[in-house]
């Protein structure tokens, strides 16, 4: 019994050396600089058109759809609404192509839908259609080239990915300063003929598609496969020359590469227990293994073709975008093990690890366990099928497990309500300003403003971010209540100066929040679980986008008038950053209650194994 012990010790220490080498001459690792430097550019310019466009565009064109189709206020608030909810509820389906094609073809697919809906927009002869063209088509457009300009950099930079992504997201203030600026010349220019405008507009985001030449996806040298090939041809045929039936029995030749901590049922191509069967602390081994499996079962292969052609499948697939769990992180990996609580927990329990500082050491092995090599279903013709893979991406991403924990249920009610508000100004802060007798060449200097102030927040939090001794939760909730307050005074405000100076604390509470959330994430629950978190947050944010605006422009249409508008979307947005203030109180509770689950659950196991 000892023996087998120590046999079986034996094996869990050899297969953590293979899998370090392997890792370690598989993973690509992220350039951080060179070429990376012109992606930041494209994926900047992709976020002055995406936030330039879909922030400034409601103050514009509003006025003349009240004009021309004679809506209430929140029927047309909800043209521009559902452009810019549907940009966040699409994200984890456009994270989930760019997983499975690149970015740089969903961002193309991205620019052709918005620019497409765009030109339909202005042929349709009333409002409802305007939902589907100008909402839900240019809206899915921008949110797929949303994503992939945040996907994309993070797969470029890791110990510069804090400037890189600071630069990256300045295009979002930047392009709001640009397009407020810019809109009033162009309808102008245009007659003031709002269909003419927005096949301007098509224009400009038809141009986000040269992204697709600049975001070339990281290839594997191969030299570096070469070395890989050579682990997994050594590694395979140890496999074969083992007594196969002390692990896996009598079972067939399809499971015949089954190692320890890979459950029996993963090797069927016709299981659907796919998710629950991927070994994260082994992900290279597990990939490996799963394509030397399917190679065997479809003929009969020398072990080196075998090894040759899984190890081209499984490099390929471990070095996906969403296969790294800090996709979605705006930091380096080295910041995030001095935010997270969560990751040095989650590392002292990896078994195949000596110790955790070895694992700090080597951030390959923090892979995504939404690597989809074991989720890939081939039919009788060997075809993988793309379709099912987008699927379980997006139901990984959307796993509704956090919603069991109070604190994140919080948060995510903080984010609907931040976001609930939000583009309530970029719509109606003009007009509230012309209603109190600003100049209409002052009033759109406004947007200029709120673009200006977001671009310094930005910058503000990506130091944030990079700073681990700063308490990114309370910096986020004191902008996010400050910027609230101030929305409350809107009614108030009387002059051009009231109104310019009321852009700083809004702008600053929307930007704090968008740019922390992720690096709260991390903090409350751990890098494991952001891209998980990150996509349900997208879609709680998505639906605030949609009903926000046009809730206040009902509101306006009942009362007739804008002030109750922004008094209760003033409390609303205090409420998003009140809420937020005992959730780290909250989260160690979760954990402290957690953990005696766990150690209850650990003694009466140990008291069943002495019972026998």
């Amino acid at each position: 019994m000892k023996t087998d012990q120590e046999n079986g010790e034996k094996k869990l220490k050899n297969n953590q050396v293979i899998e370090k080498e392997l890792e370690t001459e598989g993973i690509i690792k992220p350039p951080d600089g060179g070429y990376g430097w012109i992606v930041v550019i494209g994926a900047f310019f992709a976020n002055i058109i995406v936030d330039g466009v879909g922030f400034t565009i409601g103050d514009l064109l509003i006025p003349r759809w009240l004009e021309e189709f004679q809506g209430s206020q929140s029927s047309t608030a909800l043209v521009t609404s559902i452009l810019q909810g549907t940009y966040l509820l699409i994200g984890p389906v456009a994270s989930a192509l760019a997983n499975n094609w690149g970015c740089h073809v969903v961002v193309v697919i991205g620019a052709c839908l918005a620019s497409a809906g765009f030109l339909l927009s202005a042929l349709v002869p009333s409002l409802p259609i305007l939902y589907i063209t100008f909402g839900l088509i240019s809206g899915s457009g921008f949110g797929f080239m949303f994503l992939t300009a945040i996907v994309i950099v993070s797969t470029y930079f890791d110990n510069n990915r804090a400037l890189a992504t600071g630069i990256t997201v300045c295009g979002s203030g930047i392009g709001t300063m640009f397009f407020g600026y810019i809109n009033p010349i162009l309808l102008k220019l245009c007659n003031n003929n709002w269909r003419v405008y927005l096949s301007i507009a098509s224009c400009f985001t038809f141009a986000v598609s040269l992204c697709g030449f600049i975001y070339k996806p990281l290839k594997p040298t191969e030299a570096q496969v070469k070395k890989v090939t050579k682990i997994a041809t050594e590694y395979l045929e140890i496999k074969e020359n083992e007594d196969i039936n002390s692990n896996c029995g009598n079972d067939n030749n399809k499971k015949k590469y089954l190692t320890d901590g890979v459950e029996f049922e993963r090797f069927s191509h016709k299981s659907k227990s796919f998710t629950n069967s991927f070994n994260s602390t082994r992900p290279f081994l597990s990939t490996l293994e799963l394509h030397a499996s399917k190679k065997q079962s479809r003929g009969s292969w020398s072990q080196h073709d075998i090894a040759t052609a899984a190890t081209k499948d499984s490099v390929a697939e471990l070095n996906r975008p969403l296969s790294k769990v800090d996709i979605f992180y705006p930091g380096s990996m080295e910041n995030i093990r001095q935010r997270s609580s969560s990751f040095h927990e989650s590392i002292k329990k990896k078994p195949f690890s000596k110790s955790t500082n070895d694992l700090e050491e080597k951030p390959v092995l923090m892979v995504s366990s939404l690597v989809l090599s074991q989720e890939n279903e081939y039919d009788d013709s060997g075809s993988i099928s793309w379709k099912r893979n987008v699927l379980i991406a997006v139901k990984k991403i959307l796993d509704p497990s956090l919603l069991k924990l109070i604190s994140f249920i919080i948060f995510a009610l903080s984010g609907f309500f931040t976001f609930f508000c939000f583009f309530v100004p970029y719509i109606y802060l003009g007009r509230q300003a012309l209603s109190k007798g600003v100049p209409e060449s002052q009033k759109n200097n406004l947007l200029v403003y709120l673009g200006l102030v977001n671009t310094i927040a930005r910058v503000l939090c990506g130091y944030i971010a990079d700073r681990p001794s700063v308490d990114a939760l309370q910096v986020s909730n004191f902008a996010i209540i400050i910027g609230g307050i101030a929305t409350c005074f809107v009614p108030f405000l009387s002059e051009y100066w009231m109104f310019v100076l009321y852009t700083i604390p809004f702008a600053l509470g929307v930007a704090c929040f968008s740019a922390l959330r992720s690096v709260i994430c991390v903090e409350l629950y751990g890098i494991e679980k952001l891209t998980n978190a990150f996509g349900i947050l997208l879609l709680f944010m998505g639906f605030a986008a949609i009903s926000g605006a046009p809730f206040a422009g009902y509101i306006a249409d009942l009362t007739g008038s804008m002030d109750y508008s922004w008094y209760i979307m003033g409390s609303i947005m205090v409420l998003s950053g009140v809420i937020t203030i005992p959730i780290r109180k909250i989260v160690e509770w979760e954990n402290k209650k957690n953990k005696k689950t766990t150690t209850d659950m650990e003694s009466e196991l140990e008291a069943l194994k002495q019972e026998h």
